[in-house]
């Protein structure tokens, strides 16, 4: 019997792809003057550190500039600030669907978690959410010093829920591995497909998980899962 469902946040909850021009590196190249392939090698090479709170944005983007002898205040904060910009747009900016989903689904008594990778310049920017308040437990890999696909993370979320992995549902876009971590803990798993546009290539992984393209069909899932179907 399902008792709980835990989300990822990104390309699941909210996308990175809803209009608002993206800044990921390549962006962040331009406006530091520094060659895209320089900027990716420590950018890139940074992501598991940023990921687990070992290295900030700030610190990673400030290495950068230094080591490519384009440092400067300016440029440093203006690449911090429309960063924001552009991360704050993503996480605010929550389709009606998915928050019908979430309202539905707390509706009929099921706790709910969130499980996301970020940086430490998107903890705030989740923590405004407006699906934030929805969730019983949120584990943010920054905070957490630990990140998915890791067994840890959905150990603590799960202990924190009260549930054991066999009543609770996993849902995500299928991106670290994480489904198949889920998977191998014990959690069914569904892969979320509603943003996989053109910006976005989801992994194509056959019959191995049930793939959803409406999040209200979450809802149907929980309801044959809880036995109410």
């Amino acid at each position: 019997m399902i008792k709980g469902v835990i989300f990822d946040m990104y390309e699941t909850l909210v996308t990175h792809y809803s209009g608002y021009p993206v800044y990921f590196s390549e962006a962040m190249a331009r406006d530091s003057y520094v060659d895209a392939d320089a900027f990716k090698a420590i950018w890139q090479g940074s992501k598991k550190a940023r990921s687990i709170g070992r290295l900030s944005f700030e610190k990673v983007i400030s290495e950068i500039l230094i080591s490519n002898n384009k440092f400067s205040h300016d440029v440093a904060n203006k690449i911090m600030y429309k960063r924001k910009m552009f991360n704050e747009f993503t996480c605010k900016n929550v389709n009606k669907s998915v928050l019908h989903m979430l309202e539905t689904i707390k509706s009929k008594d099921i706790k709910l978690g969130l499980i996301s990778n970020c940086f430490s310049d998107e903890v705030d920017c989740i923590e405004c959410s407006p699906v934030y308040s929805f969730f019983d437990d949120v584990r943010l890999s920054y905070l957490e010093r630990v990140c998915k696909p890791e067994k840890d993370i959905f150990m603590r979320c799960l202990g924190s829920l009260g549930l054991e992995a066999n009543e609770c549902m996993y849902v995500s876009d299928g991106d670290c591995k994480e489904l198949e971590a889920a998977s191998v803990i014990g959690l069914r798993t569904i892969q979320a497909t509603w943003f996989c546009k053109n910006n976005i290539l989801c992994e194509d992984y056959g019959n191995r998980f049930i793939q959803v393209n409406d999040p209200m069909k979450i809802v149907f899932y929980v309801d044959q899962w809880k036995g109410t179907v």
